[in-house]
Parts: C-alpha cells; structure tokens; sequence
C-alpha cells in the first residue's frame, strides 16, 4: 500500500476583486482529490461580511473568521473527488461584498492523488485559530492508519508576493503561490508521509503587517483500500527434512492481465493449518510471465516441525485498488538438500567356504566363516534357512554379533553342537545364511 501523493500544484495564488475567482486547476485525472484554499479579505464591506459560498459539486472542510467579531475576512477549504480529466472550478463571491481595489479574493487548488477512491478521502481535519505574530502552531491532526499523506495548507490576506510561511519541522514545503492584487494575499503548503498522529508545532511564519492575518488547516489523506484475489492452495510432497533452516524459499511465476495499475503476488507457507512463512509479497507484476522469488526468513522456517504436511496459499493483491486478474503458471517451494531416505540393503560376500561338513567328531565339529559386508552395519547374524532366497526373519539363528565395518572382515565360528542345540539335527544338508543390517535399518537380502 502506498501514501497518497500530492500531484501537482497550483501554478497561481489567483486574486480578483470583482466577480467570481476561477484558478486554474493543475492536470489531473479521476479519483484525484482537488484542495481548494480560498481567502477573502474585503474590510470595507459593511457590517459582517457573508462566508465564502460552497460551490457546486465541491465539499467545505472548514473556514476561520479573519479580524474577530468585526469579520472583514475568511479563509476556506474546500475539496472534491475529480470525476474526469479538465475539471474547472469557479469560486462565486458571497452576498454584499466590497469590490474596490482595497480588497482581495484569491484561490489556489493543489491536486492530491492516490486517496482511497471512494467515501471521504481523509482521516480528520483540523483548522488553527487567526494569527497576527509569528511563528504559530500548525494544528494536530489524528492520523488513523499507515502510509497516510499529512498536509498542511495556510493561507494569508498579506500584501507580498515574499513566502509567509517557510518551515514547519519534519514536512517538505510546497511552492508559495502569493499576488499583491487588490490587497495582496497568499497560500502554501507542506507535506509529510507518516502513520503516526501529528501533534501541534510551531511553524516558521513571518509575522504579517498590523491588521493582516494567517491561519493553517492540517488534514491527513487516506491511502486506498488494498484489494486481493481469492486464495488457492496446494499440498506439496513430502521431502526429506533439510540439514539446515536457511535457504527457504517460495517461487511463484506469475503475470498480470492488464498494464494499469500497480499487482502484487502473495503467497504463505502452510504446515497443516499455521503459517511458518508469514505473508510474502512479490515485486510488481509485469504482463508477460516471470519467475518472482519470496524468500522464507531463517527464524520462520525454525518453526517447521515437519516437512510432510506443508502446502502453498497463494493470492493477488492490488495496493492501489485496482481492477485486475493475476495468472500463476507455476508455484513451488525450494530448501536445501535434507537426508534422503536409505532403502537400500547392505550386501555380505561370504570370504570362507561355501560348502562343508560337520560331524560330532572333535576335529571336525566346528565350521569357521568370515565375510565381509559393503557399508558400515549395526548387526549381523547367521541363520539356518530352508531356501537360499529367504529373508532375514525366516529360519532358526545359531550365531549373531555387533557392529560390522564396511569391507572388513566378520569371523567366528559354528559348532556341531549350535545346530543341534538349534534343532537343526545332526543328519542332513543345512543351508546357512549370513544377515548384516546397515546403519539406517535394511537387513540384507
């Protein structure tokens, strides 16, 4: 979401004293917000003088009395949403007003845009009180939310065309706009994009001449309301889980329908329902299709507890409120490499005799086997299988051990007496088969 902006501003501080006013309005499009400041200073008129009249179309945010009880003046402000390029603006004077040269009725408009585009533009607005010394207060304007454009507009019934108001701390100035028509007068601006309130400050003004006056109006302008798309999700396959929480990142290939306006792509990491990425926003949206990377934060991929149940949400935005479609060709998820699951069984070469006799004879009643295995393994064993292709929970075991060494050699022996302890018998061909499981769990074949 981006601050409102002001677009452009006023080329004059026009001033008249007959007839209606009618400054010129900078160029503009629909949905800017035109800021009218208009000033009257007649104190030959009798009496107390009418305020300065609303016009048609256009919305009044306030005005200030100038010269108290006696009322010779007023300064206004006024606004309204342009509903097209060209608007024109023409301030009538109110009722019973003096029209000799000692007397002065100027306008300026300044153009603010990329306000909310419906409703009121602005947060609140506030007007000081007349001056007549030097450096007075801006008002504090209550700031409701983030990226909010605050401005300042005085107007003064001065008769110099030299800048009145030249400070106020932290805002960036606008251009004075000042006449010496009639009896002079002048407007100017200043800006600052904040989300927080604004509290009332001292301005840097120049006093003006014995019975001339100043006044501020201070108004924080809404940014528009942010639209987004409906949210589409997909599940992600299961992935090893990876040696380390760094490097995570969502990658959306993505293009936007239309070339107005400004399209974002979001998307967010889901573990079943929590979300472990936070919301992630893209770049701008071109036209054509491109690969946008969002990257994970290292402190939010630590709170992935499992690597099994995750899935993407994905969904458009549109800071400024604009009408447009997002199309996403591809979505994925990339982390680094993790330990892949090993399913594969270790392999034992038996180094010994394949074949041999036993007897209860002394010297011939043992058989003595070495073999050897291809990766390191946690546990081996020797059973008495009925078929060389039976698996290591088949048969009777006679002799088991510990850790084996890759390519190192595993001896022992068997006795006569194991296989009949074993129920092996004494008559007969046995088969004996050697076991070795490895490290992640596989038992040989």
């Amino acid at each position: 979401m981006a601050a409102p902006t002001l677009q452009a501003e006023a080329a004059a501080f026009l001033i008249v004293q007959t007839g209606a006013c009618a400054p010129t309005i900078p160029t503009h499009v629909a949905d800017d917000i035109l800021l009218a400041t208009v000033m009257v200073w007649v104190p030959s008129t009798a009496g107390v003088i009418a305020d300065i009249p609303t016009q048609s179309n256009w919305n009044k945010l306030g005005s200030v009395d100038l010269n108290g009880a006696t009322k010779d003046g007023q300064i206004a402000w006024f606004w309204r949403r342009a509903t097209a390029s060209g608007t024109t603006v023409s301030f009538a004077r109110g009722a019973g007003w003096d029209t000799g040269t000692d007397s002065a009725f100027g306008a300026r408009v300044d153009v603010i845009r990329g306000c909310v585009t419906s409703g009121n533009p602005y947060d609140n607005f506030q007007m000081s009180t007349q001056f007549t010394t030097a450096n007075q207060n801006t008002p504090a304007v209550t700031v409701s939310g983030v990226d909010r454009l605050v401005m300042f507009f005085e107007a003064n019934c001065v008769d110099t065309t030299t800048a009145q108001f030249t400070a106020r701390t932290g805002f960036t100035m606008g251009t004075n706009r000042a006449s010496t028509g009639g009896t002079g007068g002048g407007a100017r601006n200043a800006r600052l994009v904040t989300g927080s309130n604004v509290a009332a400050a001292a301005s840097t003004h120049v006093a003006p001449a014995a019975g001339r006056f100043y006044a501020y109006a201070g108004i924080s302008f809404k940014p528009p309301v942010p639209t987004d798309t409906s949210v589409g999700e997909i599940s992600l396959e299961s992935i090893p889980e990876p040696l380390t929480r760094t490097d995570h990142v969502l990658k959306v290939r993505a293009r936007k329908s239309t070339s107005a306006g400004t399209v974002t792509a979001s998307a967010a990491l889901y573990e079943g329902g929590s979300n472990r990425s936070g919301n992630l926003t893209s770049s701008a949206i071109t036209t054509s299709f491109v690969d946008y990377a969002l990257p994970i934060a290292d402190a939010d991929a630590e709170d992935i507890t499992s690597y099994t149940n995750l899935s993407i949400r994905f969904w458009g935005d549109s800071p400024s409120g604009e009408t447009s479609s997002l199309e996403i060709s591809e979505i994925w998820f990339e982390a680094p490499p993790g330990d892949e699951e090993d399913t594969t069984p270790p392999v034992v070469a038996l180094t010994s005799a394949s074949t041999f006799k036993m007897s209860d004879e002394s010297t011939k009643d043992s058989y003595s086997f070495s073999f050897t295995v291809d990766e390191d393994c946690q546990a081996w064993k020797a059973k008495v299988v009925s078929d060389e292709e039976d698996t290591h929970d088949a048969g009777t075991e006679v002799e088991s051990g510990g850790a084996a060494t890759s390519a190192a050699a595993v001896t022992g022996s068997i006795t006569y007496a194991e296989l009949v302890a074993a129920g092996m018998g004494a008559e007969g061909n046995k088969i004996l088969k050697f076991f070795a499981q490895d490290t992640a769990g596989n038992w040989s074949t």
